[in-house]
């Protein structure tokens, strides 16, 4: 028997049997857990309030074995972060967020300093920092993943590729500038894109035409790494014209 607590944000849940749930969460105990939230789609549930995607929560989990599937037996709410459901935009940067680290984290490994990243990410998020929150996470979990990607310097010839024009080489996962070579396949992308993504952290307002280049090669990246498509990047362009927010 293995019974414990971990705070952690939902992810995603999906229906399972009559009238339950399973939970996808990363947490910080833990790492990524799947649980059975037994129960949670009726509507005297005591889970349901609570079991929202990008929720912060205290989540009470039994098991009978060390690792697999948990048992869902309580939940305390620490953060509901219902801003970003109220509007669409922001839910489709949370779950595109949501999904990636969904993707990209194997379950029952915890990683401290992705809990934070990630967190703090939602929190900025929740704060309308949009432009550079969400891109520079994504970059961050790659590295975090194992997929240190080169973006300021080309991978052949050593130069700087900032505010140049050059093509991204998804098999060596860096930069080729225009005067060399590069190994297919490969996406280009512009030197103003690539300017942007050296200065994320400083939360700047992404121009349209640069946030949807960078999000289309990470998108890209992590189809021909891990063969999945991050379905919320379509959701992302559905709101980009018809929302607007602070930045």
């Amino acid at each position: 028997m293995r019974s414990f607590t971990a705070e952690g944000i939902l992810l995603r849940s999906y229906d399972y049997g009559d009238g339950h749930r399973i939970i996808s969460a990363f947490t910080r105990e833990a790492g990524k857990i799947k649980a059975v939230a037994r129960g949670s789609r009726k509507i005297k549930s005591k889970f349901a309030a609570y079991l929202e995607p990008a929720s912060l929560n205290i989540f009470s989990l039994h098991s009978k074995k060390e690792s697999g599937l948990y048992s869902l037996t309580g939940v305390r709410p620490l953060a509901t972060n219902g801003n970003l459901r109220s509007d669409m935009r922001l839910f489709g940067y949370a779950s595109l967020m949501l999904e990636s680290v969904d993707i990209m984290t194997a379950e029952n490994d915890p990683d401290l300093t992705l809990y934070s990243l990630f967190t703090d990410a939602l929190n900025n998020l929740s704060e309308n920092e949009i432009s550079g929150t969400v891109w520079l996470f994504l970059f961050r979990l790659l590295k975090a993943s194992g997929y240190r990607l080169e973006m300021f310097n080309c991978l052949n010839c050593g130069k700087d590729v900032s505010g140049k024009a050059g093509r991204f080489s998804f098999p060596s996962g860096g930069i080729i500038c225009a005067g060399c070579a590069e190994q297919p396949p490969s996406l280009k992308i512009s030197g103003r894109s690539l300017g942007y993504v050296r200065r994320l952290s400083e939360k700047l307002a992404l121009p349209e035409e640069a946030e949807e280049e960078i999000g289309n090669l990470i998108g890209k990246y992590i189809k021909y790494e891990l063969g999945k498509d991050l379905k919320s990047t379509e959701f992302i362009k559905i709101f980009r014209e018809k929302c607007t927010f602070r930045t």
